[in-house]
């Protein structure tokens, strides 16, 4: 097993993470802050199942944190998961999660990724229904995403 030493930016703390066969075993912290980086950390390794475990468990009442969600949706992205990005996005819809300028660039790669062209439009509404249309990000994987569609 190789451990690796994982340092946590919000308070310094390092996190030890065992390397085994692409799974990565004990870790030490589990605060609803650091899951996010727990996550981003887990798929940095490419280890999303696990990711995805971290984020599972995270407690009904720490739904709403929106960097925990931003990252489940970029490891998906970063693992080619399309479909679950755009579930995932569902759910924080129906969770009433507040999706942010950095959700969104995330939500519309994920769809010109699938290049389903409802689909495409439907996320477009939502860009434009809660004002982040004139984001810098969120205008950039708009006209990406078109530019796929055409």
């Amino acid at each position: 097993m190789i451990f690796v030493r994982y340092l946590l930016p919000a308070n310094g703390e390092v996190v030890d993470v065992g390397v085994k066969s692409g799974e990565i075993g004990h870790v030490r912290t589990l605060w609803i802050g650091d899951r996010s980086r727990l996550v981003s950390a887990y798929s940095k390794f490419g280890c999303i199942n696990h990711a995805r475990k971290v984020f599972d468990t995270v407690p009904l009442d720490c739904i709403s944190n929106i960097l925990l969600w931003n990252s489940i949706l970029r490891a998906h992205n970063k693992n080619e998961e399309f479909q679950r990005t755009l579930r995932l996005y569902d759910s924080m819809r129906g969770f009433r999660v507040f999706r942010d300028r950095f959700s969104f660039p995330l939500v519309i790669r994920a769809c010109a990724a699938l290049a389903v062209d409802s689909i495409c439009r439907n996320v477009h509404c939502h860009v434009v229904h809660l004002g982040f249309q004139n984001h810098l990000h969120v205008c950039n994987e708009l006209l990406n995403m078109y530019g796929m569609l055409a």
